[in-house]
């Protein structure tokens, strides 16, 4: 039944991605932010992290925003046509992995970036085939420089975007031209606004101050391991589905899954480096995560082992946010 749900049912597939994320995420299981991030995300420590003291407010951004992350997963997925018909597996799965553990349901620096991100990556898919992809290629990058200001780590998914322009081709001089100063506009309005409101530690340097901290540990319960072991064989079968069939598919679907393996690559450089506690970065595992493993169930027949796995991972997430 879920499997043919979120395979072509768009309706209900809707529905029930936004009741799932607003039931978990701003009902059981949301979790009030741990802190300012102590000078690694300026930008969201002065601007965003006082709005999380009113808690009712706090709950329903965590809920409208993962809600609106996962349509735009979706979207990158089956609006670009790396799907060929309509589906909602990419928008089901990202929800899911991101309930992977409650006490990791923050609305955290990482969380708010991650929608740029997505965002950029949908500017860069659709450079595919376009005559003239250079408001894109600005776009992607100009996001994609919001998300550094809101988290700077996320510096790291920078050559994402040249990483994709050799991908779909795009190699003059003007679109990595365009490419520069997508990623300078943010920044120099960010900092010149820091300098002139004296905006603590919103400077050129808070880019790079993560590189000096130390990691925040992250302590984990025995069903945190569970799930983590559940979702982590569920992402390696993906990964490994996605590496043997690339030959196989069509060209667009090929390239875009190419930058998104890279973007796997990049993300566990980013968790290495990153030294912001585990459970502020588990949505930007979600991302690729959702990735690969809806492209799994998608081109999968409906076997039981298909139904069967989907349940698996629908009722670990779901009997986590009970049982921590």
């Amino acid at each position: 039944m879920i499997v043919n749900l979120f395979r072509h049912t768009q309706a209900l597939s809707v529905l029930s991605v936004f009741l799932l994320s607003i039931t978990i995420w701003s009902g059981i299981s949301y979790q009030e932010y741990s802190g300012l991030s102590n000078g690694i995300s300026p930008l969201f420590d002065n601007f965003i992290a006082p709005i999380l003291n009113y808690t009712i407010i706090a709950r329903v951004i965590a809920g409208a925003l993962i809600f609106w992350q996962a349509l735009m997963v979706n979207k990158l997925m089956v609006g670009h046509g790396i799907y060929s018909t309509n589906t909602f597996y990419p928008a089901l799965l990202f929800v899911l992995i991101s309930c992977a553990s409650p006490q990791f349901m923050q609305l955290s620096p990482s969380f708010v970036a991650l929608l740029f991100l997505i965002i950029a990556l949908q500017k860069i898919v659709n450079c595919y085939l376009v005559k003239n992809a250079h408001t894109l290629v600005f776009e992607s990058a100009f996001l994609l420089s919001i998300a550094v200001l809101i988290h700077p780590p996320y510096l790291l998914f920078v050559p994402l975007i040249w990483i994709g322009m050799s991908i779909f081709s795009l190699g003059e001089w003007s679109y990595w031209v365009l490419s520069l100063l997508g990623l300078a506009c943010p920044q120099i309005i960010g900092f010149t606004l820091g300098a002139y409101f004296q905006i603590p530690h919103l400077n050129f340097r808070s880019l790079f101050v993560f590189l000096d901290k130390t990691h925040v540990s992250t302590e984990f319960s025995t069903f945190d391991f569970l799930s983590f072991t559940i979702f982590g064989i569920a992402i390696l079968l993906a990964l490994m589905e996605v590496i043997s069939s690339l030959k196989k598919k069509k060209i667009k679907a090929r390239k875009s899954f190419v930058l998104f393996l890279w973007l796997f690559l990049f993300q566990g450089v980013y968790l290495f480096l990153d030294p912001s506690s585990f459970s502020s970065n588990l949505q930007i595992v979600a991302l690729p995560a959702a990735i690969f493993i809806s492209n799994y169930y998608y081109y999968k027949r409906a076997t039981a082992w298909i139904k069967t796995s989907l349940y698996i991972l629908l009722f670990t997430s779901i009997l986590h946010q009970f049982w921590v």
